[in-house]
């Protein structure tokens, strides 16, 4: 097994094999894809690599991405989306608020 060598038709059409029926648009696969679907993709692309083993070539890596980011979108809040930076925590608030902070310190 090679790890530069792009995946098979086969093992691509297993996954297409899960979705329901083909869609017309891209916004009928989104529609058509499972959260069993969806925990794949994203295991290929934290991988870089299928469940066989076969690399993702670079434009099934951006299709993936694109899929995940846009059925995401769709069906999850925002605080759990791929990608979700949780700024309320991260102590990076806006000048106003970095102002407020100076002005409670020195009371």
């Amino acid at each position: 097994m090679q790890d530069d060598k792009p995946v098979t038709d086969t093992e691509l059409s297993s996954v297409i094999d899960e979705i329901p029926a083909k869609p017309g648009s891209y916004q009928a696969l989104i529609n058509t894809i499972t959260p069993e679907i969806r925990a794949r993709l994203q295991q290929a692309i934290e991988l870089g690599k299928w469940e066989s083993g076969e690399r993702l070539s670079p434009a099934q890596l951006e299709h993936c991405l694109q899929a995940l980011i846009a059925w995401d979108h769709k069906n999850l809040p925002p605080e759990q989306r791929v990608a979700f930076i949780d700024r309320s925590k991260s102590g990076k608030g806006t000048a106003k608020d970095k102002d407020e902070d100076k002005d409670q310190r020195k009371a």
